[in-house]
């Protein structure tokens, strides 16, 4: 298929969720991972100077959102989106459907960002089926280029490295997939499948499983997780079980036996779990352990060799595949706050979180809020790094939604008083009423959650 380039000049680039942006290379100073982390003088000013025109990468429930916002506050917006159609908010822009059950499907999801795409007239400025292969600033310049070319992903699914995994997947690859190309429940009916994974995609996939005669086993690490199944909503079918200590096939299976199996016929093999036991007869591997965070536009800002605690003050993503590093309130870059990004965090009210953050970037853009100096944004980031706990991941926000909203508006809201205009609201009472019930569904089920611990997450 014909590929096809486009440099567009933009005041600045958005960048969404899985997506970000790039300082030049030639702006950015030499770094050495055997060094020790640098700081290098900060601007004397965060001002982000007169804002025209965003760039938004991707047309998912964050950037939906966020052009949704900056087209409501007057800005020219072009939304780059790599698939043919949105999906992919809620709370101040669009209300669920009246009778929608708490717990939605896919199909509901992409729907519901469908019809506030067209009510804003998001769909208006999408660039479907464009891929974003790099972004540029040059020093002194006020525009960001973005290089675009047509089709192309950047979701990296991460594949846990389970012993004899590999070998099941290379012998059997239609039977040992990722959650990446779940779409249907149908191609596991009446099957029995193993779930490797027990976070959000893994629960909706075992549920849907359950609608088409299907039994799963839920892979969990966690412990204290193994007898909460029920309590959490997982339907009687599935069965959660400890980690896979390993994979392992029959010794006597014929190589070429990928083509020989029939559509009912069991992987010739068992898997062995920590504690011991073995399960035989599984029809379907899905790996559902997220993805690899990784922006392959953002050039000398993203270095996967560099150690996660050797990111000097201008790398964005290092060796780990989770964190972000340089971002004030996990939004804004520090070093060029044009630059930003809604969607990092997870583990949140992700609707109605994302949202919050796109009605705060058009604020700050616009002028009407402003950002600390950057010396201290960046020290502030030092910080939360410094207290952070090694067992939680870095941009995990685990029922601190009120406190993270409440520490942005407290700076935020005292601009917008000063300059006459009325202060903003994170969540409705709507959504507090919800959100009150889900800690306490969160409790019942997950005592070991500290959900009154100080919030780490903001800078």
């Amino acid at each position: 298929m014909a590929t096809t380039t486009d440099t567009r000049g933009i005041d600045r680039l958005e960048g969404l969720h899985s997506f970000a942006a790039q300082i030049p290379a030639a702006a950015i100073p030499a770094f050495d991972a055997a060094t020790i982390p640098r700081r290098s003088v900060p601007p004397p000013s965060t001002s982000l100077g007169r804002i025209e025109s965003v760039a938004v990468i991707g047309a998912g429930i964050s950037g939906v959102s966020t052009a949704s916002h900056l087209l409501l506050a007057g800005f020219n917006v072009t939304v780059f989106e790599r698939s043919g159609n949105v999906g992919g908010v809620w709370v101040s822009l669009l209300e669920w459907p009246e009778g929608t059950d708490k717990v939605i499907t896919a199909e509901q999801v992409k729907d519901y960002i469908g019809e506030l795409a067209q009510q804003y007239r998001v769909l208006d400025h999408v660039h479907f089926w464009t891929r974003v292969e790099n972004i540029s600033k040059p020093a002194g310049a006020t525009q960001w280029n973005v290089r675009t070319k047509s089709f192309g992903h950047y979701d990296v699914p991460r594949v846990p490295e389970i012993p004899g995994l590999a070998e099941w997947k290379e012998r059997y690859p239609d039977r040992v997939t990722h959650s990446k190309t779940y779409r249907s429940p149908k191609p596991y009916e009446n099957s029995t499948v193993l779930i490797v994974g027990a976070g959000v995609s893994s629960y909706d996939i075992a549920n849907e499983i359950d609608k088409v005669g299907g039994k799963t086993y839920q892979i969990t690490r966690d412990v204290t997780r193994a007898n909460t199944a029920r309590q959490e909503g997982l339907a009687e079918s599935c069965e959660r079980v400890p980690d896979v200590q390993e994979f392992i096939l029959d010794p006597d299976s014929d190589v070429n036996q990928q083509d020989a199996l029939s559509s009912g016929e069991p992987i010739p093999g068992k898997v062995v779990l920590r504690n011991g036991r073995e399960i035989t007869g599984i029809h379907h591997v899905v790996v559902a352990t997220g993805y690899i965070t990784t922006y392959p536009f953002l050039g000398e800002l993203q270095k996967p060799a560099v150690a996660v605690d050797a990111a000097d003050d201008q790398l964005i993503i290092t060796s780990d595949g989770y964190t972000l590093h340089n971002l004030h309130k996990d939004i804004f870059y520090i070093p060029d706050p044009t630059l930003a990004f809604v969607g990092v965090q997870y583990n949140t009210s992700t609707f109605s979180l994302f949202d919050f953050q796109a009605r705060i970037l058009a604020r700050i853009f616009k002028g009407e809020a402003k950002l600390p100096p950057r010396d201290e944004m960046y020290q502030a980031h030092l910080t939360r790094k410094a207290n952070q706990d090694p067992a939680v991941k870095f941009h995990s926000l685990s029922l601190q939604d009120i406190a993270y909203a409440e520490e942005i508006l407290e700076s935020v809201n005292r601009d917008l008083e000063s300059a006459g205009l009325p202060k903003m609201v994170a969540f409705d009472e709507k959504w507090h009423k919800g959100f009150a019930e889900l800690k306490a569904f969160v409790a019942s089920v997950r005592p070991d959650i500290d959900q009154d611990k100080p919030l780490v997450q903001g800078n």
